[in-house]
């Protein structure tokens, strides 16, 4: 435990964690900790069935940040958006791309950033010169 003192302990898939080592956890959290920072990470539905089955946790944690994973429809209208606000338009044979770019890298992994919208529209000269015109009349 002196070891991690005054660090940071992330443990990504938290909800796999073995009932052993989550009772290690709550017994170094009981004793100083110079204020370590821990993060447990997973699905919110796995997180869920973490603190249910170890209630004890709940009285360590006194944060609990829930981020939202967005569907491919969302993620395609913020893409949309991005581009109406540089003054593209996105034509229907563009947004069939951009649907199945999205869902490529959407199947991919689950933690997309918006960054990661951005530069399929900005990164990608050829997609960007097949998916978006520039506006040039506005009414």
């Amino acid at each position: 435990m002196s070891k991690l003192k005054g660090t940071a302990l992330i443990v990504e898939g938290a909800g796999s964690i073995q009932p052993k080592r989550i009772e290690e956890i709550t017994q170094c959290l009981k004793q100083d900790t110079g204020r370590m920072i821990v993060i447990f990470e997973d699905s919110d539905a796995e997180m869920n069935v973490l603190l249910n089955f170890n209630p004890d946790l709940t009285k360590q944690f006194n944060h609990r940040i829930i981020l939202k994973q967005y569907t491919v429809n969302e993620l395609v209208e913020m893409a949309r958006k991005f581009a109406r606000k540089r003054q593209y338009e996105v034509d229907d044979d563009a947004l069939l791309e951009l649907y199945l770019k999205i869902d490529k890298l959407h199947s991919v992994t689950d933690n997309i950033r918006l960054d990661d919208i951005k530069g399929l529209s900005t990164n990608d000269s050829t997609f960007r010169k097949t998916c978006f015109k520039k506006v040039l009349w506005r009414n």
